[in-house]
């Protein structure tokens, strides 16, 4: 097996030829110029130094949605406390819609609270009895009339 195999591919060889001039000393490889010109080559090529910009900008991109997903789990979370529901595991999407499916069940309920009819009948047809404020506000008596 051979190592530096990526070496290798970029001279386009299969075997890098060691070398050592004295006994005990560490082996090295010679390279011509033609070779070094391959390196130097290969190495324009795979130029990364723009990436350490983009791994900073992704790194700002990945905390900006990190923080707005904690955002908008924490709202999901309140909105379906707030109307005595049930989040489950459901995704932001499901939940979303579940609570727009909600207010719309909430919009179309006929059996709600409402303010009382002002008809002046109650809810068997009699008059209504008469209030205290409802005598003072409609008794025009007691106001001088402007003329």
């Amino acid at each position: 097996m051979n190592k530096h195999t990526l070496v290798l591919g970029v001279l386009g060889k299969s075997v890098l030829e060691t070398h050592s001039n004295i006994v005990g000393s560490k082996a090295h490889v010679r390279l011509t110029e033609e070779e070094l010109d391959k390196v130097e080559t290969a190495l324009k090529a795979n130029d990364v130094s723009g990436l350490n910009q983009t791994i900073a900008d992704q790194k700002v991109k990945i905390s900006t949605h990190e923080k707005f997903d904690g955002e908008l789990k924490e709202s999901l979370t309140a909105a379906f406390a707030a109307n005595k529901l049930e989040m489950g595991d459901m995704s932001p999407k499901d939940a979303i819609a579940h609570l727009s499916a909600k207010c719309k069940e909430y919009g179309e309920a006929k059996n709600t609270h409402s303010t009382p009819p002002t008809d002046g009948q109650n809810n068997n047809g009699d008059p209504a009895p008469k209030y205290a404020f409802e005598e003072a506000v409609n008794d025009t008596s007691k106001y001088p009339v402007l003329k």
